[in-house]
């Protein structure tokens, strides 16, 4: 009785206080966000998601969703604007990326690709409670070849699961190995009709945890439509190599589709080549 009391009135708060809470939250994940657990918040107006304020991430985008991934979220939001569109969230999580997109650009239709199970069936909790009636969301990972793969899911945050991991992440003590299904995404196009969407323009969040090569080659298809105008990738080299594929082989990939990589969402800083880094960062692809 106590903690729903409490999280009443930290909601009302959130609202008033346009949707985000004093800084001092992210100090006590603890003491609030976990003994709260699963909760229906209202992260944006109008926008209603399930979140596990267990989890670290999420309980970010409960704190103040402006503070997840703000450059991608602002890169995708600012391409979304421009025309009707299909966001493709290739490795959704928890679908905050991509119900953030929906609030600023409403008439975005969404193909949300999740394979934990969990998440996806949070993401359709939270489509059902926003009304949200041109988002999709496909329970299964995007690989070359449909099957099931292992997933190895990491208890504090969802966001770090990967089909790969690097050699300094292989402490199976903490991680949990769950088998999902994995799709061919050109196989679910043709069968999903996706020309026949009223959209004019193709853009895509591609976050994979280093299964991005992967991916890739079963999206030629989707790499030769011209609607697909723009590409924000992560790329983490030490997992894309635990998935024996590169930094620079995905690159490749990218550019050899007739696409030109920049560092900044704003796209004005223009890179021929990979960054030379351990730790994870995005590239912003727009077709030349």
């Amino acid at each position: 009785m106590f903690k729903n009391l409490l999280f009443f009135f930290v909601e009302r708060f959130r609202a008033i206080n346009h949707y985000h809470l004093p800084s001092i939250f992210f100090r006590v994940p603890n003491r609030f966000g976990k003994p709260m657990s699963y909760r229906m918040v209202e992260v944006l107006p109008k926008i209603r998601m399930r979140l596990n304020l267990a989890d670290q991430l999420q309980y970010t985008v409960f704190v103040n969703p402006a503070f997840y991934e703000p450059e991608t979220q602002r890169a995708l939001i600012a391409q979304a604007k421009l025309c009707p569109t299909l966001l493709l969230d290739v490795g959704a999580n928890v679908g905050f990326m991509s119900m953030a997109v929906v609030h600023s650009a409403p008439n975005t239709h969404v193909w949300a690709f999740e394979p934990n199970p969990n998440l996806v069936s949070q993401i359709n909790d939270s489509i059902q409670a926003s009304y949200l009636h041109h988002f999709q969301a496909f329970g299964m990972g995007v690989g070359e070849h449909p099957g099931e793969l292992e997933l190895l899911t990491h208890p504090d945050n969802a966001g770090w699961s990967s089909f790969n991991l690097a050699p300094s992440e292989r402490d199976l003590s903490i991680w949990k190995k769950i088998k999902v299904p994995v799709c061919v995404f050109d196989e679910i196009a043709r069968q999903a009709q996706l020309d026949t969407l009223p959209v004019e323009q193709i853009i895509m969040k591609l976050d994979v945890e280093g299964h991005e090569v992967h991916a890739l080659r079963g999206m030629s298809e989707l790499l030769r439509n011209p609607k697909l105008k723009f590409i924000t990738s992560e790329i983490y080299e030490d997992r894309l190599r635990a998935a024996n594929s590169s930094s620079q082989e995905l690159f490749d990939l990218f550019i050899h589709a007739g696409f030109k990589a920049f560092l900044d969402p704003d796209l004005q800083q223009a890179i021929t080549a990979p960054l030379l880094q351990n730790h994870p960062w995005n590239v912003y692809l727009k077709r030349a």
